[in-house]
């Protein structure tokens, strides 16, 4: 397994080092919206002319901009704590020292330089479940972004399937023989609704229908045996 230096949402530049893939790697910037694990390459970014391309992790370079909870900022002059965080949309919530809450854009807050001798009360350590629990929430957030919600047209779906084995009270009758076709049958349905959703192309580059072709290989061999 991978140990990735640049977490979900993290901005990130390419460098000289994406030079032989992407010649004009200095226009190229966004932030991070996929680890991958198991690729030649280590990341997706989303860029910020809308597009997505894949990086190796020498191929990037932090953009030190990033805004995190806990840590005090300035906005229009005034001095406020990070209270709430999007990284998706690239917002945080300021409470200022009057008890007032405000929220704007990364854009438009500065970081709080501290005088010499001076500490950060605010600043927040971040537990290691807690930066894992982040990471998960942030991935779901980039699939549900990208693909919609297929869990409730998936349940839709294999309700309609199951009709002949529902009885009276609500509950099915299912024989085994069908259950192994039930289990490959929501896996190809999350992938056609991903093709449903984004007709134009998958939103995080990946091959809808060799995931559905590949399925299928694996369903013909599972009802072989």
């Amino acid at each position: 397994m991978k140990l990735f230096k640049y977490s979900l949402y993290t901005k990130v530049k390419a460098n000289k080092n994406a030079s032989y893939t992407y010649p004009d790697y200095s226009e190229m910037h966004g932030h991070v919206i996929e680890q991958l694990d198991g690729s030649m390459y280590d990341y997706d970014v989303k860029l910020s002319d809308g597009g997505t391309a894949k990086f190796k992790e020498e191929e990037l370079d932090l953009i030190e901009d990033a805004v995190y909870e806990g840590f005090t900022y300035t906005y229009n002059d005034e001095k406020g704590t990070a209270i709430n965080v999007d990284y998706m949309n690239r917002k945080v919530e300021l409470m200022f020292g009057d008890g007032s809450y405000k929220t704007v854009d990364f854009e438009d807050v500065e970081p709080f330089h501290l005088g010499v001798g001076e500490t950060n009360i605010n600043i927040k350590n971040t537990g290691k479940f807690e930066e894992i629990g982040q990471s998960i929430g942030a991935l779901v957030d980039s699939k549900q972004e990208a693909y919609g919600d297929s869990f409730s047209k998936a349940f839709d779906l294999i309700k309609v399937f199951l009709r002949d084995y529902k009885n009276e009270d609500d509950t099915y009758t299912i024989p085994e023989a069908l259950l192994q076709h039930i289990l490959i049958q929501v896996r190809i349905i999350d992938k056609q609704n991903r093709i449903f959703s984004n007709p134009n192309g998958d939103l995080l580059s990946e091959s809808t229908y060799n995931d559905i072709a590949g399925y299928s290989l694996l369903a013909d061999g599972m009802t072989k045996r």
